[in-house]
């Protein structure tokens, strides 16, 4: 019942502040829905994710609606709009898997290319346990490669400046390689490796965390098994 009480304080607080946030920084469509849905479900993300500020974006049926919540800077109390800058982060991930899987349709690369043969890096790439990298471990996270390029800190205003191509050329020259290409991923510092076990005919595979109380070699790299399921 409190937890209950608690959810409902929060959603009157949300709408009281509503009208405020959502003002800044929106795009309204034709759409009532699709606009107070943004507006709302973006109120309740920014009061309870505590952040400095961020932007909702919503697209159905060809209208869009967006609206910013927060600030942009420490020293400005304007909220984000469609010209503030983010920086892209992993959703530059979906991009990439996006554009090789057009490419590969179009017939121009296909998934199991080595990226030997289409970087034009002009050096040999490291292999390990006779395992290329391929196109597809690089977007499915499993090139073995790790997570950061060795280099010099970049200024505040462009952090990962210094991450060019010479500094990736210098890193590969030095087989960085943390396990062989496609038989782990590395996400963040989580490593997977899989263990896939026969149970009936497994069509859904899940990752499950260890059973409580489990100790993990290390923090850095928590390894959990991958299990299959049977499918229901």
């Amino acid at each position: 019942m409190r937890k209950f009480r608690r959810q409902m304080a929060f959603a009157c607080s949300a709408m009281i502040f509503a009208a405020p946030i959502a003002l800044c920084g929106r795009a309204v469509a034709e759409d009532k829905l699709l606009t107070e849905a943004v507006n709302f479900t973006g109120t309740l993300t920014y009061l309870s994710a505590k952040v400095p500020g961020f932007m909702l974006i919503a697209v159905r049926d060809g209208e869009m609606a967006f609206a910013g919540f927060g600030k942009i800077t420490d020293t400005s109390n304007k909220a984000p709009d469609a010209d503030t800058m983010f920086r892209i982060g992993s959703i530059s991930k979906v991009f990439c898997g996006e554009v090789l899987a057009s490419m590969v349709l179009d017939g121009k690369v296909r998934f199991t290319d080595r990226l030997q043969d289409r970087l034009g890096y002009g050096l040999t790439l490291p292999e390990k346990d006779g395992r290329p990298i391929r196109l597809i471990d690089l977007v499915t996270q499993t090139s073995g490669l790790p997570r950061e390029v060795p280099r010099a800190d970049g200024p505040p205003n462009d952090p990962f400046g210094t991450n060019t191509k010479e500094a990736q050329i210098a890193d590969l020259k030095t087989n960085p390689l943390l396990f062989p290409p496609g038989t782990a991923a590395l996400l963040l510092k989580l490593r997977v490796r899989p263990s896939w076990r026969r149970a009936g005919k497994c069509r859904r595979k899940t990752l499950r965390r260890p059973p409580q109380g489990t100790r993990l070699r290390s923090r850095r790299h928590e390894k959990y098994r991958i299990q299959s399921v049977p499918r229901r």
